[in-house]
């Protein structure tokens, strides 16, 4: 069984979630133009209106299944086809449904 839940209502959720964290720091606007992996972690080169760069120990690359930013540093991705699909619907009813579906 699976959940269907709005993007937006998600990336809501995740950015609140984020923003609680006090070891993380967002930083945006912001778009990395490039990674350097070396001996002290990644180092980023940076577009936006915070530093040009930084150095992490812990680099997270969570921008999609065709991330650029996963392909330069050479990781690979796994795909596997389930062979399965889902149709997804809002449904409204003409009487209230008292919990049931």
């Amino acid at each position: 069984l699976g959940h269907v839940v709005e993007n937006a209502w998600l990336g809501q959720a995740l950015l609140h979630a984020l923003r609680a964290e006090n070891r993380v720091e967002l930083l945006n606007p912001a778009r990395v133009v490039d990674a350097k992996p070396g001996r002290e972690g990644v180092t980023l080169s940076l577009d936006g209106d915070g530093p040009a760069a930084l150095t992490t120990a812990l680099l997270v690359v969570a921008d999609g299944a065709d991330s650029g930013l996963r392909q330069r540093l050479g990781v690979a991705a796994t795909e596997k086809p389930y062979r399965q699909h889902a149709l997804i619907c809002n449904v409204a009813t003409a009487e209230p449904h008292a919990g049931c579906a």
